[in-house]
């Protein structure tokens, strides 16, 4: 899937929803046999809000993750604090 951005921090944002362990949840239980578009729509997305600070600790997080992962780094840590805040934006337990 292809999403054109004019903002990296919105790009971020998104991609730390959807790289969250709850987003890959949710969109690999509604997976059939073909992907498409209308995947997106199992996740609560919201519209990026610089004043909204879950929503920079996610680009935040986002942005360190993708640095890391191109050192080949270990990655769990940080991943576990994404996957907090998403679910801290999303009210999930």
């Amino acid at each position: 899937m292809i999403v054109p951005f004019d903002d990296e921090d919105k790009a971020h944002f998104l991609c730390g929803l959807l790289n969250s362990e709850i987003g890959r949840m949710r969109i690999n239980r509604s997976i059939t046999s073909e992907a498409h578009k209308d995947i997106i729509n199992v996740l609560p997305l919201q519209k990026f809000d610089r004043k909204n600070k879950l929503h920079n600790e996610i680009v935040k997080m986002s942005k360190q993750l993708h640095n890391l992962a191109q050192d080949g780094r270990d990655l769990e840590k940080l991943e576990s604090k994404l996957n907090s805040i998403v679910k801290e934006l999303w009210k999930i337990g």
